[in-house]
């Protein structure tokens, strides 16, 4: 489980499959100190994302590195709570 307070949503990064929505949290991309994948196969499931910007943010899941960096990937909303 991470917690972030403020994670900024980014697109920049080209992902596998095309997924998109990714709250960086810790700093912004490419400097970021976790990210939390959403791909785009669960991207329905997250319609309005930037909801978790400016707010504090808590990921389950498994934590695996992608190019260097931790990630969680996220398949449910249920893996995300913000307070």
């Amino acid at each position: 489980m991470i917690c972030s307070k403020q994670p900024r949503l980014s697109c920049s990064q080209p992902r596998r499959t095309s997924g998109c929505s990714q709250p960086a949290l810790g700093g912004k991309y490419p400097n970021q100190a976790f990210t939390a994948f959403i791909p785009a196969a669960s991207a329905a499931q997250f319609p309005q994302p930037q909801q978790y910007e400016g707010r504090t943010v808590t990921v389950s899941g498994k934590i695996t590195l992608y190019k260097g960096k931790p990630e969680i990937i996220v398949n449910s909303p249920s893996q995300i709570s913000a307070k």
